[in-house]
């Protein structure tokens, strides 16, 4: 009985032991940040926008995406904030204004939008995309954000 016990309690070890591992998928992630690297295409300016962005307080994450003066952003916004989500995203594109004044700044709060800069964003850390992909990946956001469904 004594040996069951104790096979059982060095098994609950091991198993608590190895589920508190890293996991190497998220090395990359902190507060909900992406941090997107890309040899041929520099996204530190969007980088440095999603870190600014999740700092304000009703924010819980952000995607974004820049390429030749023009940044384009979604963020998620906390569950019982949703009521005030235009007040938000005046703030948001307000701010990003302020911290980027040379830039074309497009900012959203929803989800399809977010989802979309998501995939653009695994794609450029990837080396999947080109500069005229890129280009045209943001356009097609850019139009998706324009239209009222």
């Amino acid at each position: 009985m004594k040996t069951i016990n104790i096979l059982l309690i060095i098994f609950l070890f091991i198993g608590l032991g190895s589920g508190c591992a890293e996991n190497p998928n998220n090395a990359m992630k902190d507060n909900g940040i992406t941090k997107v690297q890309n040899v041929s295409m520099d996204q530190s300016l969007s980088n440095k926008a999603k870190e600014k962005v999740t700092e304000m307080e009703d924010i819980t994450e952000a995607k974004a995406v820049n390429a030749d003066k023009e940044l384009v952003l979604a963020v998620k916004i906390k569950q019982l904030r949703r009521f005030q989500i235009k007040s938000i995203e005046k703030k948001v594109k307000t701010n990003l204004k302020k911290w980027f004044p040379n830039e074309k700044i497009e900012a959203s709060t929803d989800l399809k939008i977010f989802l979309e800069l998501g995939e653009l964003e695994d794609k450029l850390q990837e080396n999947d995309t080109n500069p005229k992909k890129l280009k045209k990946e943001l356009q097609k956001i850019k139009n998706l954000m324009k239209e009222k469904t």
